[in-house]
């Protein structure tokens, strides 16, 4: 870096443009000295030099500058705060996609709740793709929640996406509302974003049996995922929640079927679950019928596996029993008392 001259503004604005050099350790060094410098500036300059840059070197220029920011990546937040209000579209997508969980950490969150409505259709996917990577599994501050709903409500699918499960873990009675309504939504992702936001609602268990019934395969398997959740928070719920999911074991699509046979094989006892087991092991899915015969297998390994093996001992040899079946249980018992 022997071209500095010890002028600050000549020096930023020669750093900043040295964040995109070719080689890894002029960036890594340039990116350093400028965490260090006056936020205003770098960040003044960077929108002055990196105007006319392509999209992944805007990137690249701010990951070497959070890289290189030391033991504190919050140090160089001032930097990216300042970028991120520039106005300019794509240093606004470079921001989020590199520097949102500094953001975030720094107490600006809402700035990405703000982006998620953003009037840049690319600035609005990739702070949907933030927000899930970063903030979507997280408990929802309760002051961010209305910034929430007003992204849900947006009707953009992939944001819709992305704030589904903060709203299913808010609580509130007007995402509740918001959910429902869109369960209506003519777009798939749409739905199933409501879907997943109704899954904090023990109210929406029949809103979520509907859905079960839903045209698009996606819906339905969401569905049983969010009628799980509410039956492993509310057990008093759980039969009835319990018999339509084994109505969507019979479900015409394979995968619906397999996440179904999950869910129930997770619920049910074991003389609930047997005779759904022994017809799924004849599915016509790979995945579903072998799904099936390893649940049988794990029932044979437990604690009450000596009335299963009886049960299937007595039925092996039944004429009612397909020979397929037949040959996939006489295994299951051979295997189950060979080391008795």
């Amino acid at each position: 870096m022997t071209e500095l001259s010890g002028h600050p503004e000549k020096d930023e604005r020669y750093l900043v443009r040295m964040l995109c050099n070719a080689d890894p350790v002029i960036r890594m060094v340039a990116a350093g000295m400028l965490c260090s410098r006056d936020p205003e500036l770098v960040a003044r300059f960077f929108v002055e030099e990196m105007r006319n840059v392509v999209y992944p070197c805007l990137r690249m220029a701010i990951r070497e500058l959070i890289r290189q920011s030391g033991p504190d990546p919050l140090s160089v937040a001032p930097i990216l705060l300042r970028l991120f209000r520039s106005g300019h579209p794509l240093i606004r997508r470079a921001v989020i996609s590199e520097g949102s969980f500094v953001l975030a950490e720094a107490g600006h969150v809402k700035l990405l709740l703000d982006a998620l409505v953003d009037r840049d259709a690319a600035v609005r996917a990739d702070a949907a793709l933030a927000f899930r990577l970063h903030f979507s599994w997280k408990e929802p501050p309760r002051d961010l929640v209305p910034d929430a709903m007003r992204a849900f409500s947006s009707h953009h699918p992939e944001v819709m996406e992305a704030v589904a499960g903060w709203l299913a873990r808010a609580g509130d009675p007007q995402a509740f509302n918001l959910a429902v309504k869109a369960l209506r939504h003519p777009n798939v992702t749409v739905r199933c974003a409501a879907v997943r936001a109704l899954s904090g609602f023990v109210e929406a268990i029949p809103h979520l049996i509907r859905a079960l019934q839903d045209k698009h395969p996606s819906v339905r398997k969401e569905a049983i995922w969010s009628l799980r959740l509410i039956a492993a928070s509310h057990g008093e719920r759980t039969n009835f929640i319990l018999s339509h999911l084994i109505q969507a074991t019979r479900d015409r699509d394979a995968d619906v079927r397999y996440e179904a046979l999950d869910a129930v094989s997770g619920m049910a006892d074991h003389g609930t679950l047997l005779p759904i087991l022994l017809g799924a092991i004849l599915d016509p899915d790979a995945r579903v019928a072998s799904a099936a015969t390893w649940q049988l297998r794990m029932m044979v390994e437990g604690e009450e596996a000596q009335p299963v093996i009886s049960y299937l001992k007595r039925i092996v040899d039944s004429p009612d029993i397909p020979e397929h079946a037949r040959r996939v249980i006489a295994d299951i018992i051979s295997t189950a008392t060979a080391g008795r």
